[in-house]
Order: C-alpha cells, then structure tokens, then sequence
C-alpha cells in the first residue's frame, strides 16, 4: 500500500498553473495548504505527463455544527472530499483516527463513510457525529481523518488530512483563544512587507495573567517588529488586539508560507500553570522575476532592559539585513525621527551620549549590520507605545540612489509605586500580651498593580500574618491591622513587607520598618486585690491600687492601645463613608 500526506487545497493548485501551449505535454504543479483549519502544513512538487497520476483525493471544506464547540457535547464535523486526480477513486473508507476518552469519541454506532465510486473531478460531503469530553479545557485540538481508497488498478492509497477544533472549556478556568486573524494583503510579491493582526479573547470564566504572544514564519519569513507581545492580564469575555508587522524575502518561490501563532498564559484556577495555545496563519507569495530594487529592512529589534521604563535610560539594538540575495548595498545613512515629541508636543526620547544618526559602509547579499542607541525616556511619559520612523538612505553597486523607511514601536510603561502611611502601634508593649500594629497603604503610581500582598515579619508572635489584596488599581488605598505578641523583652524590630507584580509582570518589593520598646508585664500585689468578703475594705484597696506605678503604666499601655483600636476604626469608618459618598 502507498501512502501520502496530501496537504493541499485545489484552488491553489489551480492558480499556481503554469502557462501552457498546445504542444506541452507535461506542467508542474505545487500544492500548499491554504487554510490554517487544516493544520497540516508544507510543499509539495511533482511532475505529470501525458500518462494518468490516479486519483488524487484532498479535503475542500470543513464545517462544524454548532459552530461553537463545548466540552461535553456533541458535535458534527462535515467534510467536502474532492477527487482533483486523472482517475476515479474506488472503495474509498473515511474515518477520523486516534478517538480518545479524554478527547473526542464516536457519538453512534460507527463513524467510517464508505463511498463506493469518486469519479475525476467529483466531490461528496461527509458528516462524522462525535462527542467532545467533560475533561476537555479550552483550546484548538487536533483531528486527524484518514482515507484509503484504491484506482481502477487496484493499487492501493491512504492518506491523512488534520483538522483543528476550538473548544470552550466548561470549567472555572480561563480559556484564551486566538480570533479573527487578517492577513493583509493576502497575497503578495517577495520582497514585500505585509501584516498580521488577530484578537488575543478570553472565553474563560477566571482572570488569565502574564499572557505572552509570540510568532515565528516559514524561512524567509521575517518579522520587522518585536516577535513577541506581553499582556498583563485579560478578564473573562475581554480581547486584546495584537498587529505583527512582517516581511517576505527575496528568494522566496511561489506558493503558500505558514505563521505559527503561539499564545502562552497563567491561570490561577489551574494553580497557575502555564497553558499554551497554537494556531497557523499564513500568506500567498507570488515570486517576482523581475529586476529587483535592493532594500534595507530592520529584521529584529530589541530593548535592554526588555520593559522601557518612564524616567529611565534604555538601549535600542537594532539589526538591518539586505534583503537581495545578488547585490550589494552601500554608504547607508540611517536616522531616527518622531523621537523627540508625542502628540501633545512633549519630549518623549532623548539620545544618550550620541545623535539619531549613524552611518553603515556597506551590506553583503543577505548580509546584516548591527547598531544600538542609548536613549531616555522622560518620567511623565504616558503609558502606551510610541512609533518611532528608521530613515534609510542608501546606494547599491551602480551608484543608484534609493530610500525606504522602517517603523519601529517602543511601548512604554510608568513606573509602580506603592507608599504606605504612619504604622500606628502604641510606644511600649508587655511580654505576653497583643500589640495592635495597623498600617493604610497606597497605588501612587499610574499603573495597576497586581497580585498585592501584605506580612509582618519579626521576632514575635503574630495572629494574622498575611493579607491579600489582588488587584490594586491607580490611586486607590486599602490598610493591614494585626496583633503581635511579644516573646521577649527590650527592643523588638519588626517589618511590614509589601509585594506585587508591576505591568511587565516582575514581582517588587516594598519594605517598611517598626519598632516598639518591651518589657515584663508589672506584677500584681496580692494585697492590693480586694478580697471577696472585704467589703469594708475596698475603698483602702482602691486608693492603693490607685497609688501603684504598676496600675498606671498598664492604664497607659490599655488607653494607647484603645487609641490605636480607635484610629483603625475611624480610619475604617472614613473610607466606608467615602466609598459610600462616591456610590452616590
């Protein structure tokens, strides 16, 4: 039995026709896959002559019904099954392999389709119920259907076909899902720039964190802007747009060139494991034989440190590569410009021990020619992503004069900042007994601040250690109270301890020092207590106990405590009536 992966679709088989004329008696023909549905992706070639090729069987449509997959039900996947070859097919059985409990599995008696005949040039639609699992999170899966058939000579044939289901998970979890991707335009020449946009939406029920985006093309296949995005977080129902700015080389043949498309996340009710999700986009590149114009592209682009900070230097790395494969270019002036303003007029950049200009000698076929740029960004500098424009002046081997431009995109963030108040806690404390320490704190920064945590840290007991905060949003304020004990007398040094995840999603630390005198708790005199029969005598026991340092101390200790306690509740207070105010 043979067996080939067909990996193509017909219309491009079509359109990728070479001319011919009357007396040709063989043409070539390149098959690609030109959906990412399929999943499958690749090349190939081959020759025909006059003699016949067989049946040749591909995979035209794919539908699914609903169109919404969840997990636990079922669904129906419809297929269009075409014959493109010079025979027809016979005893042709179609059925979906490697069913699984944990996945997909039959939904009826039996899901392999027979069909007895598929004449040259004929196509027929078969439908396969299946039963998604209750185990299933959210996510593209793979299907893999297979075929086998033979020709009018009884030679046999298999071939496999990938299909890619989106489920939506059922469970309490997030579930990221690339949508809507645009290729634009569709199809191009080599040698040609292109864009890639696609919405990054969470169709889970939790928050999904520290979402990285990444893509990577086919060899040839460049990517002029930063090949990698970071999210901060997305919330159940909320999408992200993501554009990639890319371009196809000079060398490239004419057929279809894949993108795979990656999509990495936390989420918090997996135990914030990292899930990842895939898919493949893709273009249509019609080589050029023309004469081709040498142009300079930047093929990567970086930043040290990766997060460009408002108020903070940073290095611009660049790398500029010749995209001709055959000439030279030389005497290659490069500027920066729309790094000195925003809209308002403001200086955003400003070069660091140089200019915006520098100067290349020259860069072989293919070659590259790295360059970097030291740069600060102004403090007040307002969190989003500034475009800056690369100038290109340059010569090829002739002497011939050309410019091109490049445009590259510095997202910046504010710094994070979070300050606390005055720690109320009273000036002295006793062994043994609850020191009421409290403390409001606050989002001074301009930028939310995620996954907040407050402790107390110290030689010392303590009743409640911790507090968790989540999310803290610009200019909002919250407060920490707990009681520790003191184990031990003298000086007692303790620390309130404040931690979060800034924009880029690196974890900070805030750190607030106190400290309280300590001493033994005063003893008490047996005669100063009032007996239980003594009636008579408790005025003389009040008036010693009244006398007795030790009452004293402890009073003042109690009404600190008491003040405290009391600043805490009107503290509480305040910020309930504000919140209530603001309701209104």
């Amino acid at each position: 039995m043979s067996k080939r992966l067909l990996v193509t679709f017909m219309v491009l088989v079509m359109t990728l026709f070479l001319p011919f004329s009357e007396n040709q008696n063989s043409i070539q023909l390149k098959y690609s896959v030109a959906d990412a549905v399929y999943g499958s992706v690749g090349n190939s070639n081959s020759s025909s002559s006059s003699s016949s090729s067989g049946p040749i069987l591909v995979v035209k449509d794919v539908s699914y019904s609903p169109e919404t997959v969840e997990a636990g039900d079922k669904v129906t996947v419809s297929l269009t099954l075409a014959n493109i070859g010079d025979e027809k097919a016979e005893t042709v059985r179609v059925s979906p392999a490697g069913l699984s409990n944990e996945e997909f599995t039959i939904a009826g008696d039996s899901v392999t389709k027979y069909v007895e005949t598929l004449g040259k040039n004929r196509q027929t639609t078969l439908e396969f119920p299946l039963l998604a699992s209750e185990k299933m999170d959210g996510g593209n899966y793979n299907l893999v259907v297979k075929a086998t058939y033979r020709d009018e000579q009884q030679s046999s044939y298999s071939d496999d076909y990938n299909l890619f289901i989106s489920v939506k998970g059922k469970g309490k979890s997030a579930d990221v899902a690339i949508e809507n991707i645009v290729v634009t335009p569709e199809r191009i020449q080599d040698n040609e720039s292109f864009s890639l946009a696609f919405m990054v939406k969470n169709n889970g029920k939790t928050r999904a964190e520290n979402i990285k985006v990444s893509l990577k093309g086919d060899e040839g296949i460049f990517s002029k802007s930063p090949d990698i995005i970071m999210i901060d977080s997305l919330d159940p129902g909320k999408s992200h747009a993501a554009d990639f700015k890319l371009f196809a080389g000079d060398d490239l043949q004419s057929k279809y060139y894949n993108i795979h498309i990656s999509v990495e996340y936390e989420d918090s009710a997996r135990g914030n494991d990292r899930v990842t999700v895939n898919q493949y986009a893709g273009v249509n590149v019609n080589a050029s034989r023309s004469k081709l114009i040498p142009k300079i592209i930047i093929n990567s682009y970086r930043f040290d440190p990766m997060v460009v900070r408002a108020g903070e230097q940073f290095r611009l790395e660049m790398s500029f590569l010749n995209t001709s494969s055959t000439r030279t270019v030389r005497n290659i002036k490069v500027y920066l410009t729309g790094i000195d303003s925003d809209e308002e007029g403001k200086i955003v950049f400003t070069p660091v021990g140089s200019s915006n200009t520098f100067f290349i000698d020259s860069i072989e076929p293919k070659g590259v020619s790295a360059k970097s740029l030291v740069m600060y960004t102004i403090p007040d500098a307002e969190p989003q992503t500034y475009t800056v424009t690369a100038n290109f002046e340059y010569q090829d081997g002739d002497g011939e004069e050309y410019e091109a431009t490049e445009l590259i995109g510095i997202p910046v963030i504010q710094q994070s900042q979070l300050s606390a108040g005055e720690i109320s806690l009273p000036p002295e404390a006793f062994v043994g007994q609850p020191v009421p320490v409290s403390v409001e704190f606050y989002n001074t920064g301009k930028t939310r601040l995620n996954n907040v945590m407050v402790r107390v840290e110290g030689k010392f007991e303590v009743q409640e250690k911790q507090l968790y905060v989540g999310n803290f949003d610009s200019g909002s304020y919250d407060y920490f109270e707990t009681n520790i004990i003191p184990t031990e007398t003298g000086q007692l040094n303790g620390e309130l301890v404040f931690t979060f995840d800034d924009p880029s999603g690196e974890p900070q630390e805030y750190v607030r020092e106190f400290s309280v005198n300590t001493v033994e708790s005063p003893p008490v005199d047996p005669s100063e207590q009032v007996p239980p029969d003594g009636m008579g005598e408790r005025q003389g026991v009040v008036e010693k106990v009244f006398k007795n340092n030790s009452f004293w101390i402890g009073m003042g200790t109690g009404l600190a405590a008491a003040m405290v306690t009391g600043i805490v509740a009107s503290k509480r207070k305040r910020k309930k009536r504000i919140e209530f105010d603001e309701d209104e």
